[in-house]
């Protein structure tokens, strides 16, 4: 059964109060003086919330553009806005991924640097079991604070979205509908709403899905290529079973889709788009891994 350490339950705690932070922000039900358009001013918006002006307005800014501007729909609007953030994050976000997928790596060596100093509870050996295991991060070149930070970059970055979803002005109303669907309801409420029904059924399982696939991958690739180390033996699997983040990874799959179900639709495109450049991501860590354990095998 896993267990969720001290950070992982922080984690937890920093979503739901930027969650409710968030729900407690948006603008009023029927006021389109709050909602940001195209022409919003940036001294206006940095006036009431610098947050809002360094974050969600350029998101709406985008989202606005596409729909309005260049009129290609509220699934390409969210879609390029979300790639476009991804694309400003990725370079720090692909160090970040090249690290997880190396910690996942020396997985086996920590395990067994662990057993080593089993039930050994005295300082000297909780110092030295430390030090080997920083050992480890460094010859394999693991920064833990940028590893660790690619882990928290996302979080922001959702709570930009989401006001994004509801201030951006091409968002709000009937005039913007995707096959006469209105992606700015919950999916449960355009569901009974209709018309189009499958439509919001389609989206939230294209959502699960992605998010499903982009969290999962990093651990498949990673078992992978331990299986084909010739180093790797057949007991490791039993140290290496359980991904150290396995209780994290769940845990943000249950939350994406709890926010998805209780945010407008456009959220779930969002998670979609997201959840793709997470793929490439990933695969690009991993080929970066790749790279640099082909050049230690060669010297």
């Amino acid at each position: 059964m896993n267990q969720f350490s001290k950070n992982q339950k922080r984690v937890f705690m920093i979503i739901i109060v930027l969650l409710v932070l968030v729900g407690c922000a948006r603008p009023e039900a029927g006021d389109p003086s709050q909602l940001y358009s195209l022409q919003t001013s940036f001294t206006d918006v940095w006036a009431v919330s610098k947050f809002n002006a360094l974050f969600v307005l350029p998101i709406t800014y985008v989202i606005n553009y596409v729909i309005e501007v260049l009129d290609w729909g509220i699934i390409l609007g969210i879609g390029i806005a979300t790639v476009v953030v991804n694309l400003i994050t990725l370079p720090l976000m692909v160090s970040s991924q090249k690290g997880s997928s190396k910690m996942q790596l020396i997985q086996p060596q920590i395990s067994k640097i662990e057993k080593k100093y089993e039930n050994r509870t005295d300082q000297q050996s909780v110092m030295m079991k430390t030090q080997e295991i920083q050992k480890l991060y460094k010859d394999n070149d693991i920064k833990m604070f940028s590893t660790l930070l690619g882990s928290f970059i996302p979080l922001p970055l959702l709570m930009a979205m989401l006001s994004a979803v509801y201030y951006a002005s091409s968002l709000q109303g009937k005039a913007n509908l995707v096959m006469g669907a209105d992606l700015n309801l919950k999916p449960f409420d355009g569901f009974k709403a209709g018309p189009n029904s499958w439509l919001y059924v389609v989206i939230i399982v294209l959502m699960i899905a992605t998010q499903y696939v982009s969290m999962k991958l990093p651990q498949y690739l990673t078992k992978k290529r331990l299986e084909a180390d010739r180093s790797y033996k057949k007991y490791d699997q039993a140290q290496v079973a359980k991904d150290p983040m396995g209780g994290m990874t769940n845990m943000m799959i249950f939350m994406m889709i709890f926010i998805a179900v209780t945010t407008p639709t456009t959220m779930s495109i969002y998670y979609i788009f997201s959840s793709l450049m997470a793929v490439l991501r990933t695969y690009l860590g991993d080929v970066m891994v790749q790279k640099e354990s082909n050049k230690t095998q060669k010297r």
